[in-house]
């Protein structure tokens, strides 16, 4: 699976175990996930 296509199924919470595994061992996962909890603070004006 390409690297996009793992980050959307991330994003759209729906990987199954062997796409999450896929998933972290991408080289930039850790700064993906600290973009998604920073992210998660901001609300919508």
């Amino acid at each position: 699976m390409k690297r996009e296509e793992l980050i959307l199924k991330w994003l759209d919470h729906n990987l199954n175990d062997e796409e999450l595994k896929a998933f972290e061992a991408l080289e930039d996962h850790k700064d993906l996930l600290r973009l998604s909890q920073a992210s998660a603070a901001f609300k919508p004006s």
